[in-house]
């Protein structure tokens, strides 16, 4: 009787393990899994932190940051795609000559216009400089404290400013954005280049807008990651771009 007992009990558990296998299971694909943790294209993660500014210091949320300054060929798709009026291709094209080369002749209003557009916005300064600066703390550069105008500074390998050298191999114009060395963060051109526009002033002065970053008509001294210039919104010029920011 007890061997008959424990037969069934078997039977019974086999039963029960083999129902428990047959209940389907959520199934996360791994591409999906894999999706999740990555930025949006284009973009890089920025983590928080803490960075001074004008002798305040200020905490930073996550941001995410696009790689690149945005393109004359980013930028020509936004106004094909809305209607949007612009009538500087010319001026463009004279310094910024093809479609992966950074937009110029571009207002704080006409880059404003395109970062609503593709769902993103302008950073702030205090973005700017914290990405800027690429992890580093009190350098004077993206990449650290090395850089003047002679044409074998160490900073005319990550940046495209007045002059010639090492791989900065672009006089009086632009270079196609992503042919200089990143910062530490992997961010190309945050030096030289075009000037960002950045979403407003640190001091909030409203009537002007703050761009950074320094260009390729100027020199070195204005490459620091502290160097500011501002401009009223409507203001247009051969050297003044932008880049774009998304919130996690």
């Amino acid at each position: 009787m007890i061997k008959g007992l424990v037969a069934i009990l078997l039977i019974m558990l086999v039963i029960f393990i083999g129902c428990g296998e047959d209940e389907p299971e959520e199934v996360i694909p791994k591409e999906a899994e894999k999706v999740k943790g990555l930025p949006p294209s284009g973009m890089i993660l920025i983590s928080k932190g803490e960075i001074t500014i004008d002798d305040e210091t200020i905490s930073v949320r996550p941001f995410y940051l696009d790689k690149y300054e945005v393109t004359v060929g980013q930028f020509k798709k936004f106004t094909v795609k809305t209607g949007y009026e612009y009538d500087h291709w010319s001026q463009v094209a004279e310094y910024s000559s093809t479609s992966k080369h950074p937009m110029v002749y571009v207002s704080w209003n006409d880059a404003k216009a395109y970062a609503n557009w593709i769902g993103k916005r302008l950073p702030t300064e205090v973005e700017w400089e914290f990405a800027a600066r690429g992890g580093l703390v009190d350098q004077t550069f993206p990449w650290g404290d090395d850089g003047d105008d002679s044409s074998d500074s160490v900073a005319r390998n990550y940046a495209n400013y007045n002059g010639t050298g090492g791989g900065d191999k672009w006089e009086d114009a632009t270079a196609p954005v992503g042919n200089l060395k990143p910062n530490g963060y992997g961010l190309y051109d945050m030096a030289g280049n075009v000037w960002e526009w950045c979403q407003n002033r640190h001091d909030d002065l409203e009537e002007y807008k703050a761009l950074r970053g320094g260009s390729w008509a100027y020199y070195a001294d204005l490459l620091h990651v502290t160097a500011r210039n501002s401009y009223l919104p409507s203001h247009r010029d051969n050297d003044s771009g932008f880049r774009c920011v998304s919130v996690p």
